[in-house]
């Protein structure tokens, strides 16, 4: 039986995970599984459009290694906590818990232990100075890495991989979707001299042709239809995430692993004073109305919850802007955001300026600065502040997951533009509300009034050039608790 699924690992998936729908394009991936090894081939390279089992495979990789190669190591890897834990290890998860028969070794928390010396672990890499030694000492005659979100790895962290292969077999599955057209995983697509290459398209995946669901979890004619009626189909959002080719221009993430890391809890710098809050209203059902005030670039107090209406939301939105004395509050008028301005407009507050914004709008000066929309402006305006040291954010994995999840793009325009929230929410499983409250803070932060020593309510010793605010010194959370 080993041979056998050594050289037919779909026999594997057949017998010992009791799956029997897997389409041609899964069938593919574990095809070259076996001619990599038997080739002395050291990478599977799988660009892929969206939702088509890569991940569902790659969980079910994880047992087969250890069940068929053993004893082996078998690293799972990815960028972000959510891809690893959620995503992947969900897989890995769903395949111990459905499968016919006891799989091999004792499931943990991104663990598998078979014996000392056969097992699987997961981890991320979430940037090149964190990742140094994560790929150190793994020695086995069997070493497999399955590498998720391959597109946003760093080349350097592929370099670490590559240190690890050098046994009697070492095999890296690289899988992700073709968003960059530069980097290691995209100079990998082009070397099918060296590497078995996989493209997968939305098109060839059985629900789109039969235009129903022959397969759960694999994308829809539906979605797909409704991407290339918003996308059109020269779009590079098309290009790389349904036919699952390399776009001529780039989509990328806006914020990087590493800077996340630079900005966690960080005491940022600023030459002037100013205190506000940002409001993100709830749209719909279970989505977060998010509220987070602070000094220069820091988030000091947050106000998250779901379910109330544009009025309570304005009150309470003066509640969190008092505790950090704050002299703005900025509010995205789309949608039912207006009503909470409106609301606020007319409590006629003294001394605090209100700011209506409108991501959607656009005019000839965001024209000219290269965005497609304001939208694309504030997510790059807090980059740069960030870049230079005035944002930083909390300790706060969920809004950590939604930076990272937005990405932008070069439109037919030659503008820049960020993806449609809809895009993100399908792959982040819900609104990025903490992001875009904390995008919005930090572009108060850059264009509201400046606090100066005149102002009563707000007295403070200003900065002075290049001064350290702190959050005691500025009303923020020493004040606050005092």
């Amino acid at each position: 039986m080993i041979d056998l699924y050594r050289n037919k690992p779909e026999a594997y998936f057949i017998d010992r995970l009791g799956i029997t729908n897997l389409w041609d394009g899964e069938i593919a991936i574990l095809e070259a599984i076996p001619e990599a090894i038997a080739q002395k081939i050291k990478k599977v390279v799988v660009h892929s459009g969206h939702a088509l089992g890569k991940d569902f495979v790659g969980g079910g990789l994880v047992p087969y290694f250890l069940e068929v190669y053993g004893p082996c190591i078998v690293i799972t890897t990815a960028p972000t906590d959510r891809q690893v834990q959620k995503i992947m290890w969900g897989e890995i998860t769903n395949r111990y818990n459905n499968a016919p028969a006891p799989l091999p070794g004792a499931l943990l928390s991104q663990e598998i232990k078979v014996t000392a010396d056969c097992y699987a672990i997961g981890f991320t890499t979430k940037e090149t100075g964190q990742a140094i030694g994560k790929f150190q000492g793994f020695h086995s005659r069997c070493v497999f890495v399955i590498a998720s979100e391959a597109q946003a790895i760093d080349d350097k962290v592929y370099e670490q991989i590559e240190s690890i292969l050098t046994g009697e077999i070492g095999l890296l599955i690289e899988i992700g979707n073709p968003l960059r057209t530069s980097g290691q995983f995209a100079r990998d697509i082009g070397d099918k001299k060296n590497n078995i290459v996989i493209e997968l398209s939305c098109l060839d995946n059985p629900n789109y042709i039969q235009k129903k669901t022959v397969v759960p979890g694999l994308a829809s004619y539906e979605w797909v239809e409704d991407k290339r009626k918003k996308w059109g189909v020269d779009d590079p959002r098309w290009i790389a995430r349904v036919l699952g080719k390399i776009p001529d221009v780039s989509i990328d993430n806006i914020f990087s692993p590493a800077l996340i890391e630079k900005i966690k809890k960080a005491e940022t710098r600023d030459t002037v004073v100013r205190r506000g809050t940002a409001i993100d209203v709830a749209r719909f059902g279970d989505d977060e109305t998010v509220h987070y005030a602070g000094t220069n670039g820091m988030v000091e107090v947050q106000d998250i919850y779901a379910g109330l209406s544009t009025t309570a939301t304005a009150s309470r939105g003066v509640i969190v802007n008092s505790k950090v004395k704050g002299n703005f509050i900025i509010v995205d008028g789309d949608g039912v955001g207006g009503g909470t301005v409106d609301t606020l407009e007319d409590m006629d507050l003294p001394g605090i300026e209100i700011i209506e914004i409108h991501s959607s709008s656009s005019d000839d000066s965001i024209k000219a600065e290269g965005y497609e929309n304001l939208r694309a402006k504030m997510w790059f305006v807090a980059k740069k502040r960030a870049e230079e040291g005035r944002a930083s954010i909390p300790d706060d994995q969920m809004l950590i997951d939604e930076l990272l999840e937005v990405k932008f793009f070069i439109n037919k325009k030659g503008k820049i533009q960020i993806e449609l929230k809809e895009d993100i929410k399908e792959r982040l499983g819900r609104s990025p509300n903490r992001a875009d409250a904390w995008v919005y803070l930090q572009y108060g932060f850059e264009n509201a009034d400046v606090i100066k020593k005149t102002d009563k309510y707000r007295e403070t010793e200003n900065a002075g050039e290049g001064g350290r605010v702190g959050s005691s010194a500025y009303g923020g959370a020493g004040a606050m608790a005092a």
